[in-house]
């Protein structure tokens, strides 16, 4: 009987932890939201959507920082798998694949301009559901993505000859038509 309790008592605490910690919106959530918390979408953009669940002490400011940390976050995997997705393609077509400390320094370059350029992005909308989630929409340039990749050159040694190559005019207009079509 003793074992009995306990596993009911364990699974009761199992079911309670996992609705406490869900930060998926039940459809009921949506009836009444904006248009981009469902499809997050701005022609020229890469968009972030960040959804912040309420805190224990109702704490608005902490709540938008949460959502813009996580509406950034998901601008810079977009940016770092279409940048990615891009290198492997040059990569393959020039040879450089097959050197792959070039390809993890690339890769390692791409997110650190990345992660700098983020400041660019700015909070486009925000919308606060009936649970008391906040959804924000946040916005960054595919032009200044680009830009950003070209002004990273500056600081390139004569080693990091083939990652300007990478980052050719004609490379970088490719790039930004992908980043523009990106989830059309």
């Amino acid at each position: 009987m003793k074992k009995i309790a306990i596993i009911l008592f364990l699974g009761l605490i199992t079911m309670q932890f996992n609705g406490c910690l869900s930060t998926t919106p039940s459809k009921q959530e949506f009836n009444n939201a904006p248009k981009w918390v469902r499809t997050p979408r701005v022609d020229g953009y890469i968009v972030g959507l960040g959804i912040a669940p309420p805190n224990r002490g109702d704490d608005i400011a902490l709540q938008r920082s949460e959502a813009m940390a996580l509406a950034r976050d998901d601008i810079a995997r977009q940016i770092e798998t279409k940048i990615e997705g891009f290198f492997d393609k040059f990569a393959e077509s020039t040879g450089a694949k097959d050197n792959e400390s070039f390809a993890r320094d690339v890769k390692s370059k791409i997110r650190n301009i990345v992660k700098q350029k983020l400041k660019g992005a700015r909070t486009k909308d925000s919308w606060m559901g009936e649970s008391g989630k906040l959804y924000l929409l946040m916005t960054l340039e595919t032009k200044e993505v680009s830009n950003m990749l070209k002004h990273s050159t500056s600081n390139l040694t004569d080693k990091d000859t083939q990652f300007q190559r990478f980052l050719s005019e004609q490379n970088l207009k490719e790039l930004e038509k992908e980043l523009e079509n990106y989830d059309k």
